[in-house]
């Protein structure tokens, strides 16, 4: 049977935002706020944080989030997701689909992690889906931290 697995990448050292992480919106950390909205949806076999960082790591066994830690030397979330997969604690087959759940999007909808899974578990030959939305402006076009996709007419990358 596939397993439906979820692994949040989270570090303290944004270029941007150090910290991020931790720091609180409405009183509770970002990292939580995610986790609360990952936790929405409810077909997760395993899901955990996946972080380099001692602090997330002592935060999250404060509030029983399953975590693993990750090498400081990854330069993208994937790649630590990645190394979090080949280290977890549980079989992982190649029937299974892991999902990319990006610790810093509080505001992430779980009817969005249902849009990343369902085409997958609808047709084996998926696999992989990226959420995106259009380019709308010049500046969001140029901006090095906007990630871009290429596709075809009918969405394949």
């Amino acid at each position: 049977m596939t397993k439906i697995i979820g692994v949040i990448p989270v570090r303290m050292g944004s270029s941007r935002f150090p910290g991020k992480p931790l720091y609180k919106i409405a009183g509770m950390p970002m990292v939580e706020h995610v986790w609360h909205r990952s936790m929405m949806y409810s077909d997760w076999d395993e899901i955990f944080l996946a972080t380099c960082d001692k602090e997330i790591k002592e935060f999250a066994n404060t509030k029983n989030i399953p975590c693993i830690m990750t090498s400081d030397k990854h330069k993208h979330a994937f790649d630590r997701v990645a190394e979090a997969i080949e280290n977890c604690d549980f079989e992982i087959s190649s029937e299974d689909i892991v999902i990319t759940v990006q610790g810093d999007e509080p505001m992430m909808y779980p009817d969005m992690i249902t849009a990343t899974v369902q085409p997958m578990l609808d047709d084996a030959e998926i696999n992989g889906v990226v959420l995106s939305m259009p380019i709308v402006d010049e500046v969001q076009f140029n901006d090095p931290n906007s990630l871009k996709i290429v596709h075809n007419i009918k969405g394949d990358l």
